[in-house]
């Protein structure tokens, strides 16, 4: 390899190496019908799921629970942070939020509002309230939920880096 390529090769790879950005990978899903104080939601991709619970506030604002709520089948492993009515996929960062204590629900939580987890296992979630239907007896809750698979706080989708630029680099090489 003459000087030349190494040297296109080098600056290639540096600038792929800073350019590029990790894609967020977020699944997402609907739940209908979760009714409160007697459905917990567990969302996700074993073995990290997320774990959430509501109950009622009022029939049109909701209690959101996070760790150590240990009633129902199974114990809440999340904390919970009310963002309000924001689409999930603008967020590039959930780790900067200043979520609940995890001994205490978060409330007002209303149709619109977006909630975010961040599980004891390192995982972070979201869910947009669609729905709050019924009396408070027969209250349900409905919701798109969402899912990080890659351990981060990135909801967000930057753009990746270019294929091609890969390709390039190998072209040097041949």
């Amino acid at each position: 390899m003459t000087a030349k390529k190494f040297a296109l090769a080098f600056t290639l790879t540096i600038t792929l190496l800073a350019g590029s950005t990790s894609m967020a990978v977020v699944i997402t899903g609907h739940a209908e019908g979760v009714t409160p104080l007697i459905d917990t939601f567990t969302w996700g991709s074993a073995p990290n799921e997320l774990t959430g619970a509501v109950s009622y506030q009022s029939s049109t604002l909701l209690w959101v629970y996070g760790d150590r709520i240990d009633w129902g089948p199974v114990g809440v492993n999340t904390d919970v942070y009310r963002a309000g009515p924001i689409d999930p996929t603008t967020v590039m960062d959930a780790t900067v939020f200043a979520y609940s204590d995890p001994d205490f629900p978060v409330p007002g939580v209303g149709v619109g509002d977006a909630v975010f987890f961040r599980g004891d296992n390192g995982y972070y979630g979201a869910w947009v309230i669609t729905a709050i239907n019924g009396t408070i007896q027969t209250l349900t809750v409905g919701f798109d939920w969402y899912y990080q698979t890659d351990g981060t706080g990135n909801f967000g989708t930057p753009l990746p880096t270019e294929a091609s630029t890969w390709g390039a680099i190998k072209a040097l090489y041949r």
